[in-house]
């Protein structure tokens, strides 16, 4: 019993501080969570209305919390801490998607064709229209700036190992998930899989430069 409760008081003594980053990071990538429940409704939810509860509401808890950052559990992290971290995380997105345009140019691979499908199930535009891409590109967006912010929360020091570690995790789930779900019909080629390999390792190095880059130029 004392032994159960030990361990107990140790997690407890693990997570406390931390509480605050780990629910962040949970609240973050909430854009994922949104095309999880479009897609495992079988797309009987609409993406947008989706997108309202599964991305939307966490956003504002997330913001509610970001506002009440203090030097308490965690001195590390305070609303300035937070909006370096979106600050980054946007570097880090764009290496991730600049760094699949040369398979289009190249290969054919039109990554951007899921994004014209996400936009037109928001606004009900036609398919091959602006409205719709634009619509499309903003959650796609919103889930690699996510998932970059869940990187920046869940670790205190960017190493480069953690950052190719995290980038690992998120190329399985990537490989796991759009095959059978978003391009099903699809049969991805090799190259596909390779494309979304290194764009990944792009994010990784974005995940891990852009606070170098911020030092560098003495951005505080």
């Amino acid at each position: 019993m004392v032994h159960d409760m030990t361990r107990v008081r140790k997690i407890s003594n693990f997570i406390r501080p931390r509480l605050v980053r780990l629910t962040l990071a949970a609240l973050f990538p909430s854009a994922v969570y949104a095309l999880f429940g479009f897609y495992f409704s079988l797309q009987t939810i609409n993406l947008g209305t989706s997108l309202f509860y599964f991305t939307l509401v966490p956003m504002i808890v997330a913001g509610v919390i970001a506002g009440f950052l203090g030097n308490k559990a965690d001195a590390t992290l305070s609303p300035k801490s937070l909006a370096k971290f979106g600050v980054f995380s946007i570097l880090a997105y764009s290496l991730y998607d600049w760094g699949r345009v040369p398979a289009n140019y190249f290969f054919g691979l039109p990554y951007f064709a899921d994004m014209f499908d996400w936009g037109q199930n928001i606004t009900g535009n036609a398919n091959l229209t602006l409205v719709s891409l634009s619509a499309g590109l903003l959650t796609h967006i919103l889930r690699g700036w996510g998932m970059a912010m869940a990187y920046y929360l869940l670790v205190r020091k960017v190493t480069f190992p953690s950052t190719i570690v995290f980038a690992g995790v998120m190329t399985v789930f990537y490989w796991g998930f759009f095959p059978y779900f978003v391009v099903a019909e699809a049969k991805p080629p090799l190259v596909w899989w390779v494309t979304a390999w290194e764009a990944h390792i792009l994010l990784a190095v974005g995940l891990y430069y852009a606070p170098r880059i911020f030092t560098h130029y003495n951005v505080t």
